[in-house]
């Protein structure tokens, strides 16, 4: 046996704070900019990047699964963008002997808006 018991004081914490309603708050708090995150990032994806990337809008998660254009090389995307100061993925871990695609996914829950803008400049300059 590892643990042969919880951590009481940290269970009873989280119990009052299902019970006040704190959570459901942070939870519909969450949700909202989440889903703000989400249709700001798709709106510059489908503004900027409509002749380069295909996706759609995902109706959960944290991240948008971007179909590139086939003349769009992955590998040397990700180091030229790294070279920019912006970490992507080559997508390398997406393909295995039964799914070979020109896609990857691109998270949006973790950068505020500006963020993002800045993030997306530096894709649009690798791309053109």
């Amino acid at each position: 046996m590892i643990d042969r018991q919880g951590d009481t004081l940290l269970e009873e914490a989280f119990a009052v704070l299902f019970e006040n309603g704190e959570m459901e708050r942070h939870f519909r708090k969450s949700l909202k900019i989440y889903k703000q995150r989400r249709n700001h990032f798709c709106d510059i994806l489908q503004s900027e990047f409509k002749n380069q990337i295909e996706f759609k809008i995902p109706e959960g998660g944290l991240a948008v699964w971007a179909n590139f254009h086939q003349n769009i090389n992955l590998e040397k995307m990700s180091n030229d963008a790294s070279a920019k100061g912006l970490s992507i993925s080559n997508g390398k871990f997406y393909k295995n002997d039964f799914f070979d695609t020109n896609a990857i996914r691109m998270g949006f829950a973790s950068l505020d808006e500006s963020e993002m803008e800045k993030a997306f400049a530096i894709l649009k300059k690798v791309l053109s």
